[in-house]
């Protein structure tokens, strides 16, 4: 998507080589448009990872490990619960988590590309504890 100030959002990608590409071609195809345009280093602001445990959670046993600050449930306008990491420590990544009954889990948030693995094992080191 290109904003109207020329900003550019990229999504569907899975490295940050397939994101530096996609913005080259953007480019490329702006300038042959007759555009001035020229490329500039990518910068992250929200990734999202998507994985399943391979098990059936119990979201009220999972509600019940974290404080109400941090947690929410709304079955009747979203079938997952929402668990919120944000601490002061700056090495530590910021996240949502989804996580829905049949194990499926959605992290979206400002961590990098290569924190995605270290996001999954802090989620499912939860879910381990809520295993139905």
């Amino acid at each position: 998507m290109i904003k109207p100030s020329g900003n550019m959002m990229v999504v569907g990608c899975s490295t940050q080589e397939d994101v530096r590409r996609a913005i080259e071609y953007i480019t490329e195809r702006m300038r042959h448009l007759g555009h001035d345009t020229r490329y500039v280093e990518p910068t992250m602001t929200c990734t999202v990872c998507s994985f399943s445990v391979g098990h059936e959670i119990d979201l009220r046993k999972l509600l019940a490990l974290f404080s109400p600050e941090t947690v929410s449930y709304r079955p009747s306008k979203f079938p997952a619960v929402r668990i919120y990491q944000q601490t002061g420590d700056a090495d530590e990544p910021h996240f949502t988590a989804s996580v829905f009954r049949n194990g499926g889990v959605v992290c979206n948030g400002s961590f990098a590309h290569k924190e995605s693995e270290r996001v999954k094992r802090v989620v499912t080191e939860w879910l381990r504890q809520a295993r139905a």
